[in-house]
């Protein structure tokens, strides 16, 4: 994927897939009564393909595999597979969505999810209203959507949805003003519809479909945020677990657009950007990348103290991979206030493990 956090592994039915990117679908089918049944692939896209004609069998299984390419941006494609058994006929349709150049560099940057109550937190009111809400567990989440193309995006009908329903519209479109202007951000947030206006340098827009429950984040077990196109296709997805959370700010893309989702307090002095990078500098700039730290010292024992020369202003970030071929991720960080700063980890694996240490 261009992005992570995009939901590798799913049972959706419908998937957004931007150049170069594969999906795989494994289907399987059996009969609830125990008798034998036919799994029949039928319509098939053109670059895709079924491994298997019909399979026959107590419990048939084929798989569908199909990689986009920029021949079908702005194109949905459909695939499916028929099931037949002595009780049931029934026919399975999926769709993958190849965005337009334009859609495909729109995504979901940022998002908070468990706003706070406490007003000595450092992400509390973190929409910067005037008047603080008088449901900030509803009303303070938001959803950060950045457009990176050169291209004014038109939101007419296009909607934000979570794994249940959707949770906001733009019925209005270019003609009200609903746009992401290129290079820009708006911020969609829990509401209320009226009063409690958020100040931030991009356009917000409250939650509409529903003013008791907002956005309706889930903080624990699994959530999807979903942001689909005036057609209803879907143009980026995001999925998290309440583990993911931070109790510090929001969850943010880092160090780039195409970065994982971490804890916005673990890459940053801000503990909330709505509308902005994570380091705070507006989106028609270019990001600000980590800083490496040399001369780390290792104290070998558990836990394993790695310490450092600090810079107090900034926040240090501890990085790890298990091989120096893999994707290096985030695994904690923070603003030391000490001129040595040290990270500790606690039962280090026995293998090997790989870190360095940045500070932005």
């Amino acid at each position: 994927l261009w992005r992570p956090n995009g939901q590798p592994t799913n049972d959706l039915s419908d998937n957004p897939l931007r150049p170069g990117e594969k999906i795989t679908t494994y289907v399987s089918a059996r009969d609830l009564g125990g008798g034998v049944c036919t799994l029949t692939p039928l319509t098939c896209p053109a670059g895709g393909s079924w491994a298997t004609g019909p399979v026959t069998g107590t419990n048939p299984t084929t798989k569908f595999t199909f990689t986009a390419t920029p021949a079908y941006a702005g194109q949905a494609l459909t695939y499916s597979a028929m099931i037949t058994s002595p009780s049931v006929t029934y026919t399975q349709t999926w769709f993958v969505y190849i965005p337009t150049p334009a859609e495909q560099m729109v995504f979901i940057s940022e998002f908070l999810a468990n706003p706070t109550t406490n007003s000595n937190a450092p992400h509390y009111n973190p929409l910067r209203r005037i008047t603080v809400s008088t449901n900030i567990v509803v009303q303070d989440e938001y959803v950060e959507i950045v457009n990176l193309s050169d291209e004014t995006i038109d939101l007419w009908n296009w909607s934000v949805e979570d794994a249940i329903t959707t949770r906001h519209v733009f019925y209005n479109g270019g003609w009200g003003g609903e746009i992401i202007m290129p290079k820009g951000a708006i911020v969609v947030y829990g509401g209320p519809l009226n009063g409690y206006e958020p100040q931030l340098p991009v356009p917000a827009y409250p939650a509409n479909q529903s003013t008791a429950n907002g956005l309706a984040l889930n903080n624990t077990g699994s959530e999807i945020i979903t942001v689909r196109n005036g057609n209803g296709y879907p143009v980026d997805r995001v999925f998290y677990t309440g583990s993911m959370l931070s109790s510090s700010g929001s969850l943010t893309r880092f160090p780039t657009d195409c970065g994982p989702f971490v804890p916005q307090s673990y890459v940053s002095t801000n503990a909330v950007t709505p509308g902005l990078q994570y380091a705070g500098n507006s989106w028609d700039q270019p990001p600000v990348m980590p800083s490496p730290i040399k001369g780390i010292t290792v104290i070998v024992g558990n836990p394993v103290r790695v310490q450092f020369t600090n810079d107090p202003t900034k926040v240090s970030t501890l990085w790890y991979a298990n091989d120096l071929r893999d994707r290096f991720q985030v695994l904690f960080g923070a603003k030391i206030s000490n001129p040595t700063g040290e990270f500790m980890i606690t039962n280090p694996p026995a293998d090997k493990q790989f870190y360095f240490i940045t500070q932005q």
